[in-house]
């Protein structure tokens, strides 16, 4: 069975269903992050962030399947073999089982010795950084075990459940804030186990979800073992390059503990609440896009995986653009006025971070072609080992009394080289893409984006000081940039498909 031909306005709609969700989590995040960040002080605010990052870098380990899980019942389902299909997602859900008691064994005898021994931790609050850290091990259960149904809701492309999934959860967010300005124990506590609930909720809503609408989610625990050691092999290799990652991350944020404290921990934090959010504007782009990919590749149709990638690095880039220079840009009034004052670093932080974002988005796109082909042993070799050098190179710098922004900047450097890596590994997989004409596009969008954000600097230094002329100053930015983009970006099939795609939202 062929799959559906794909259609432009149902990758827009997916798009912006997806754009709504982030929204709300947005708002609701930064409201909530600042009532957090208030209620618990800045410590407890930056042990949350490092206790849950010591469990998160064990994740690296699900990671790795959760990517094979992804690709094979997206590849399946563009087939059509639905018998395959089902086989698949069993299988997955037994490797991801497998995962979580592995990441337990791990989280309950290293992690737990590096938390209460290796840590810059007050001795006072040492209970609640161990209780924080049993909710996050439970919490990591309950997504690894997830990630074959929201594999297979990704798949179908059901990009609205997420959305309104999405709302439910800021309501929720927003009554666990209510709740812990009225809680009189322990907050930081409180907080963690009211999240713990929350997630709990959301997840066996999701599995209600894909029990009733896909057929191949219905467990039988059938043994595969063909299909299981398919995808054990590809997320064996996956494993190395998402080691690395995870170290990048998250080791980042254990070197800074151990040099500069708990109090710059808060700031990380903060920053990377910042970039998380971009990211995940510009994810919801690729994420539309992705299963298109694959799809196409399965059925061998190289000409449509172009298109698609082609169209993902123009709309990702410049879209993200709109919220990532005005961000940069004002980031000190942006943070003076979210979090009522500046905590050390965060806003040199949190401008790196975003600049880590473009990259990390242009690496998340090539990797698409790269997964999708499924040959990733050469670039899980050199990736993850160009991501494992960041981090003794981090620990050199600050042993020599460095800033902490050096960190950051490696980071970026290595990424460069990894995508400059990405682009060699996916022509030698696929030969029928176009890697110069994927490079062009790619380079064209940055252009513009550059062009336009000199535009919106010389234009904003030019204004009085206020709020308004901020406001002015950052549409006018989008506006250029999209005016540029329609005219030197898009090519005239994509220019009539928006001209018609915009008559129907106006006519109604």
């Amino acid at each position: 069975m062929q799959p559906t031909e794909p259609s432009p306005p149902r990758i827009a709609r997916n798009t912006l269903m997806l754009y709504f969700r982030t929204l709300i989590s947005v708002v609701v995040g930064l409201y909530t992050s600042r009532i957090v960040l208030q209620t618990l002080g800045v410590e407890d605010y930056g042990i949350l962030g490092l206790v849950g990052g010591i469990v998160s870098m064990l994740g690296f380990l699900n990671t790795s399947i959760e990517g094979a899980t992804s690709r094979f019942i997206t590849y399946d389902l563009g087939i059509g073999d639905f018998d395959k299909l089902k086989q698949t997602f069993n299988a997955a859900f037994q490797s991801h089982l497998f995962i979580a008691f592995i990441i337990v064994f791990f989280a309950e005898t290293i992690g737990l010795w590096f938390v209460n021994h290796q840590l810059d931790i007050p001795q006072e609050r040492h209970f609640a950084a161990n209780c924080i850290y049993q909710i996050s091990i439970l919490s990591a259960v309950i997504g690894i075990t997830q990630a074959p149904y929201s594999a297979v809701i990704l798949a179908h492309e059901q990009m609205d459940v997420y959305a309104w999934m999405e709302i439910l959860n800021a309501f929720l967010k927003l009554f666990i804030v209510w709740l812990l300005q009225l809680a009189s124990n322990d907050k930081l506590i409180f907080y963690g186990v009211l999240s713990f609930a929350v997630t709990v909720l959301i997840r066996i809503i999701y599995r209600i979800y894909c029990h009733r609408h896909f057929a191949e989610s219905h467990l039988c625990f059938e043994w595969h073992p063909q299909i299981l050691r398919k995808m054990l092999s590809f997320s064996g290799w996956n494993l190395y390059y998402d080691a690395g990652e995870t170290i990048r991350l998250q080791g980042v944020n254990i070197l800074i503990n151990r040099f500069f404290g708990v109090v710059l921990n808060a700031s990380c934090g903060l920053a990377s609440m910042i970039q998380g959010t971009c990211w995940v504007f510009g994810h919801n782009i690729i994420a539309a896009f992705r299963p298109q990919i694959i799809k196409q590749y399965a059925v061998s149709n190289y000409s449509r995986m172009q298109l698609y990638m082609n169209q993902s690095f123009k709309f990702t880039l410049i879209i993200i653009s709109f919220f990532i220079v005005p961000a940069i840009v004002e980031m000190p009034y942006l943070i003076q006025h979210w979090l009522g004052f500046l905590p050390p670093f965060v806003v040199v932080f949190s401008r790196i971070y975003l600049l880590d974002t473009i990259f990390g988005l242009i690496n998340s796109i090539l990797n698409i072609g790269i997964l999708a082909e499924g040959n990733i042993k050469v670039i899980s070799i050199v990736s993850g080992t160009l991501k494992f050098l960041c981090l003794p190179l981090i620990y050199l710098l600050f042993y020599f009394s460095f800033s902490p922004t050096c960190a950051y900047w490696c980071n970026i450097f290595c990424l460069l080289v990894i995508v400059v890596s990405d682009c060699f590994v996916l022509k030698s997989n696929i030969p029928h893409l176009h890697i110069r004409s994927l490079l062009s596009t790619c380079m064209m969008a940055l252009s513009i984006i550059l062009i336009c954000s000199i535009g919106y600097l010389a234009f904003r230094n030019t204004l009085p000081v206020g709020f308004l002329f901020k406001v002015c100053a950052a549409f006018l930015f989008v506006v250029l940039s999209s005016l540029l983009s329609y005219l030197l970006l898009l090519d005239a099939s994509e220019k009539r498909l928006l001209r018609l795609y915009l008559n129907k939202k106006v006519k109604g």
